[in-house]
């Protein structure tokens, strides 16, 4: 065991964090179509089952190779050393969820927590950014 343990409120500050750029790195980029797979096609959108637009972090797939659920940025797109956000691939085990933004809310909590806490999508992204350079294999 580390002798300076993260604290639940710097790990809570880190998922937060987390959260939050991949949030902001799916915005809305192009028509918003072409998301099908990536977007868990089939499912029920963020405003419910008879809209036909996809939530704003649902990733248009035309600029992307698509692997099922995958999105898999396109070599020749790349340039340098940084892959942009609107290029950052989309890896998905299974559709993604398509949710109500306005009723949505996060539970972070488990064993060692004195208490569970709850934010909402406008809480997360109200909480502060963090730019972490890394690799990704």
């Amino acid at each position: 065991m580390s002798e300076h343990p993260l604290s639940r409120r710097d790990a809570l500050a880190a998922m937060a964090a987390g959260a939050g750029v991949v949030l902001s790195g799916c915005g809305p980029s192009g028509d918003g179509g072409g998301a099908e797979g990536a977007a868990g096609g089939g499912g029920a959108t963020a405003g419910g089952a008879g809209d036909a637009a996809p939530a704003a972090w649902v990733k248009d797939a035309s600029p992307f190779v698509q692997h099922g659920t995958n999105l898999e940025t396109r070599l020749a797109d790349l340039d340098g050393l940084l892959t942009p956000n609107d290029l950052f691939f989309v890896r998905n085990h299974a559709p993604t969820p398509m949710i109500d933004p306005a009723s949505y809310r996060l539970a972070v909590g488990g064993p060692g927590a004195e208490r569970q806490v709850e934010l909402s999508l406008d809480e997360l992204r109200a909480l502060p950014s963090h730019t972490l350079i890394s690799y990704i294999e």
